[in-house]
């Protein structure tokens, strides 16, 4: 130490030399990125490591306890009677099962039941539904608990179900019931309506959704009936002082819209006011109607479309089989227009009535018009039968002209199709009458005109049996009229019968064989 004497160096003149604002050390720290250096990358490591040996096992545990516990009613004992009385609860009605009953949790909780019967409870005991399969889910809550257990919805499956006319009210009482229902969903169905044991109409392919609420019952129902898709919506409010029904019914293939608004009045349950729409493409129908005894009663309608407009009133009777009474009063009917359609609608040459359908139309319009302007207006009493029409009346006004009328009966055959008529031409001015048609040489008086036969509306030909004038027509004439109108007036078929062309020269004809 004797030899190191420190005081001498001074330490800070090295210092002094030394310049450390040449040196940019925030340049340096740039050029070092600390944060590709994972310190902790050993740490994580593990912990990665040992959640996911933990996941799988977690996951497991709880499949395994979710399974269990969806599983645990297949160890209760469902007994047939009190599964039929969680099923016809509130609705009034006899429920028995004939077969098994299996718990399944695939995809929800449900029990399965083969063959469940539904009757009446009266003596008669009638069998209102044969179900094939049915479906009756479980609410997942609760599963451990039998008695706890809720039943959310009902579905059937291939179901066969019997209606009928006489216990029309029994279902109305379940639209109105205040309970809150189960869902119902019905697949795979059909329904078979009958009155007095005769079936009067089918509908098959069903597929049927029941809804309850606190203050709504809604059915929505699809299937097959005559041929055609039908969709019916019905919205039934439940009992107040005035209970609504809203009906939607559609026919899918013909485009026919059907709407019905019923208002049901508390103080008398047995009259339903209420309003009807029915479109089908231009047509449109209304009506402000009462139902009463099983019928429709229009106070008020009115009716309107490319062909005629006018008012009706009357009633339609659909239960047990379809009748119905009508006044039609038109302001005006368009003839060419009408003949045109009758041409595409009625291409089989028939005019075929559904035996079902009975009636009488009491039809009469102001004005008809046409492009000659032969007819001024008309009126008419026409029957429905069996599948028959018969004209008990049928009056066209020619106004100066003079008038014509005609009666008959036309009948329909699978071999034939039959118009029996009689006609009377009442002429105020034969004359004139006769102008119209280019014939001039005729006298100015009246004159009546008598004629009956057959047309046979298949073969599109007319046979007369008798024409009277001022006296009977001989048979040499009566052939020779009957062959010139089917050679001209049928020529074409319908489009040549109502050609007025054609009716003036089938009369330029034969006027001077009537001379």
């Amino acid at each position: 130490m004797k030899y190191s004497y420190f005081k001498r160096f001074k330490f800070s003149n090295i210092f002094k030399n030394i310049n450390f604002k040449r040196y940019n050390f925030s340049k340096i720290n740039r050029e070092i990125n600390f944060k590709t250096y994972k310190f902790y990358r050993y740490t994580k490591n593990q912990a990665a490591k040992k959640y996911k040996s933990i996941i799988p096992y977690g996951i497991c545990f709880l499949a395994i306890v979710a399974l269990a516990y969806l599983y645990i009613p297949t160890f209760f004992k469902y007994s047939k009677s009190e599964i039929s009385n969680a099923i016809c609860k509130n609705i009034n009605v006899e429920c028995s099962i004939e077969d098994k009953i299996k718990y399944s949790f695939f995809p929800t909780p449900r029990l399965k039941i083969k063959k469940l019967i539904i009757k009446e409870l009266s003596e008669s005991k009638k069998t209102i539904m044969e179900i094939e399969d049915t479906v009756l889910k479980i609410s997942i809550y609760n599963l451990f608990d039998k008695k706890k257990q809720d039943f959310t919805k009902l579905k059937l499956l291939k179901s066969k179900i019997y209606l009928n006319y006489e216990d029309i009210k029994n279902y109305k009482k379940l639209l109105n019931s205040k309970i809150n229902l189960l869902p119902i969903d019905i697949q795979k169905s059909k329904i078979n309506f009958s009155n007095e044991n005769k079936e009067v109409f089918t509908i098959n392919d069903l597929s049927l959704k029941f809804k309850s609420s606190e203050s709504l019952n809604e059915i929505n129902l699809e299937g097959e009936l005559f041929g055609d898709q039908i969709n019916i919506d019905i919205k039934k409010e439940k009992e107040s002082e005035t209970s609504e029904t809203v009906i939607v019914l559609k026919l899918i293939n013909t485009q026919i819209f059907t709407k019905f608004n019923l208002i049901e009045l508390k103080e008398n349950k047995e009259i339903i006011r209420g309003n009807v729409l029915f479109k089908k493409n231009k047509n449109r129908i209304r009506g402000v109607f009462e139902y009463d005894d099983n019928k429709i009663i229009f106070k008020q309608g009115d009716l309107r479309n490319d062909l005629m407009r006018g008012k009706f009133t009357g009633y339609i009777n659909f239960l047990p089989y379809f009748d119905f009474d009508l006044n039609i009063d038109l302001k005006g009917l368009n003839v060419n227009k009408l003949t045109n359609l009758l041409f595409k609608v009625n291409k089989n040459k028939t005019f075929e009535i559904n035996k079902k359908i009975n009636g009488k139309l009491n039809l009469s319009s102001e004005k008809i018009y046409s492009k000659y302007n032969l007819f001024k207006s008309f009126e008419s009493d026409i029957k429905l039968s069996n599948g028959s029409i018969l004209v008990d009346r049928l009056i066209f006004n020619m106004g100066k002209l003079g008038a014509t009328d005609i009666t008959g009966m036309l009948t329909n055959d699978k071999k034939f199709s039959n118009f029996k008529f009689e006609n009377n031409i009442f002429l105020d001015n034969e004359k004139r009458f006769f102008s119209k048609f280019g014939i001039y040489d005729r006298k100015d008086k009246s004159s009546n005109l008598y004629t009956s036969g057959v047309f046979d509306l298949k073969n599109l030909q007319i046979r007369f049996n008798e024409i009277n004038g001022e006296e009977k027509f001989p048979d040499e004439d009566v052939a020779f009229i009957e062959k010139e109108f089917n050679n001209i007036m049928l020529l074409d078929g319908y489009t040549s019968f109502f050609d007025f062309l054609k009716l003036k020269e089938f009369v330029k004809t034969v006027t001077p064989e009537l001379n």
